[in-house]
């Protein structure tokens, strides 16, 4: 008794498919040549401009953090990082690194921070074009034979004309005592999920027992 065995040559085609069958206008639409498409070329919010009127596709735009009315540059960084704040109950008002300054000064930026007060911080940035996915908030801590790294979730976000703020929900308490006191010099940056860093700079705090 004989069985039928498929292999792969008996599966494949011996010829191409003819398209001699068909009318030339069908014939017309064949794609011949996809050598210019590219499936992982990096999209822009241009390429997901719909008919604004379109309620459904609106809600999924905005699902994707696209504003189709944000007037947010073309070219440049994706993020542009604003402002570091730091806010206590303890404070008048919230301690505030200028990032943009901070990058390109000669002096780091220095204040005091007390000993066993309640602190959180926030992050203000701009998100210029395209959409940003997984956002991070990460700083290196030095003092005097200590080191911590903590780093905090921004999130993803689409462009938008106005600049996004971020509160970390994690509140913070300065460690007391004299071995912690003292002089802190901080790193701070901010990179996507791609590991794009799209700011770093540095600033000094120091540890006191009294403002």
């Amino acid at each position: 008794m004989s069985t039928n065995q498929n292999t792969e040559d008996d599966l494949a085609p011996s010829t191409a498919p003819s398209t001699s069958h068909l009318p030339h206008s069908f014939e017309s639409l064949l794609i011949d040549d996809a050598s210019g498409y590219n499936i992982d070329a990096e999209r822009t919010t241009d390429d997901y401009s719909f008919d604004a009127q379109d309620e459904s596709l609106a809600r999924w735009q905005a699902s994707l953090g696209i504003v189709p009315s944000a007037s947010g540059q073309a070219t440049g960084p994706k993020v542009t990082v604003l402002e570091l704040q730091i806010h206590s109950p303890s404070l008048s008002k919230p301690i505030i690194i200028d990032v943009q300054k901070e990058q390109n000064a000669n002096e780091t930026k220095r204040f005091n921070l007390k000993q066993g007060i309640e602190y959180h911080m926030s992050i203000t940035f701009k998100v210029n074009h395209s959409v940003v996915s997984g956002l991070r908030y990460i700083q290196d801590a030095h003092h005097t034979g200590l080191r911590e790294k903590t780093g905090y979730t921004i999130g993803s976000y689409g462009p938008q004309a106005h600049p996004y703020t971020k509160h970390f929900d994690t509140n913070k308490t300065p460690p007391p005592g004299l071995l912690y006191s003292g002089a802190y010099h901080v790193t701070s940056y901010v990179k996507d999920e791609d590991n794009e860093v799209y700011a770093e700079w540095r600033w000094i705090y120091e540890l006191r027992k009294d403002w």
